[in-house]
């Protein structure tokens, strides 16, 4: 079995599991070159409010393995491992930026700008983000990358 084709019934199976937990799949990793392979999952809350904690992980991981082992969409034995996304992880939606507000984010953009600073708001098309040289708007389209930054002391958060 290739990788692609595990990834994709990997995914059948578990979205009407995640859909009843109320919880997204936003990556199934497969790797089959592994011994014993590996499935990693990343689910993520569809609120961006909500932050699943490592109890909800645990449920999670349970509700899947048992969908994984009742559907047996991999000839082979793996490893599963269910997280959740990273504390640095790359912001790809609005739900990631409204998640991170108040926290100091690193963004390149496609035209080739470094921006450091707070973001400090975000809607459905883009986010404010309050730089040393002031505020400015950028919209989803025109960011390559945009990654929070961890902070320790009491300016982190």
């Amino acid at each position: 079995m290739e990788a692609d084709i595990a990834q994709e019934a990997i995914t059948a199976t578990l979205l009407p599991v995640a859909e009843n937990l109320d919880v997204l799949v936003e990556e199934v990793k497969v790797n089959l070159r592994s011994q014993p392979a590996s499935v990693a999952i990343i689910v993520d809350s569809p609120k961006a409010e909500v932050l699943l904690d490592l109890d909800q992980i645990a449920e999670i991981s349970r509700a899947f393995s048992a969908a994984l082992d009742e559907a047996d969409p991999l000839d082979v034995e793996y490893i599963l491992e269910v997280s959740s996304r990273g504390a640095e992880a790359t912001l790809v939606c609005a739900r990631h930026f409204l998640r991170n507000l108040g926290r100091k984010i690193h963004v390149k953009t496609k035209a080739g700008l470094a921006l450091d600073g707070e973001l400090v708001a975000a809607d459905d098309d883009g986010f404010t983000l309050e730089t040393e040289a002031g505020s400015r708007y950028l919209e989803y389209g025109e960011v390559k990358r945009a990654r929070p930054r961890v902070q320790f002391g009491e300016e982190g958060r």
